[in-house]
């Protein structure tokens, strides 16, 4: 069960992992992404799990060897996903530790600056991230009607695993709009008081 939730700021330099470490350019046109790998990888592998599913189902006579690569493709898209196109398109990354007792607790990291997260790049993510189970979805609804039970089953391995990556960053990304609440109203109450103290301070002196 899930006992708490817990949050950190996640910091510019923790963006930086092998192969993804691409920098924002200086000068970025309407049509640039600020990380385009990153961009690329997170719809290749959506994209090559359906087109192998499509191509499979109607072709292929071996379902345990498609069910094989297609959820390998999918094991891929849902790490791509978490831990490295969540962190750098959109500045977020989600995990579910376990804790010594068994109880499990929501972690979430976001990132400081917002200036940093290209308009694209969130485009890209948020939508190939939502439009992924719609598409599983058609895909399940197809396998019902044709009474292909079996790849049914294929099916609800992709809606698992898109589904908690939805989950995942829905919940961070409600974190860090919270998180920005509270320090701008932590700002304007301080901000209130110090002009409250100058009040009292400038009439005591009159």
């Amino acid at each position: 069960s899930v006992t708490g939730v817990q949050t950190c700021a996640l910091p510019i330099c923790a963006f930086k992992m092998a192969g993804f470490d691409e920098q924002p350019p200086a000068q970025s046109n309407a049509l640039a992404f600020n990380h385009p790998i990153a961009a690329l990888f997170h719809i290749l592998f959506k994209i090559l799990a359906a087109l192998t599913y499509l191509i499979c189902s109607y072709i292929s006579s071996s379902f345990v060897l498609a069910f094989v690569v297609v959820t390998i493709l999918l094991a891929f898209d849902f790490w791509v996903v978490k831990n490295v196109s969540g962190r750098l398109l959109v500045g977020l990354r989600w995990w579910n530790q376990i804790q010594d007792d068994g109880s499990s607790v929501w972690m979430f990291e976001s990132v400081q600056d917002d200036s940093v997260i290209s308009y694209n790049d969130s485009v890209a993510f948020w939508g190939a991230l939502f439009l992924n189970p719609l598409v599983w979805l058609f895909f399940g609804l197809t396998a019902v009607f044709q009474f292909s039970f079996e790849w049914l089953l294929l099916v609800i391995v992709a809606l698992a695993l898109s589904g908690a990556n939805i989950l995942g960053y829905l919940r961070c990304k409600k974190d860090a709009r919270t998180k920005i609440q509270g320090f701008l109203a932590r700002n304007a109450l301080s901000g209130l008081t110090q002009v409250a103290f100058a009040s009292v301070d400038s009439s005591s002196t009159q």
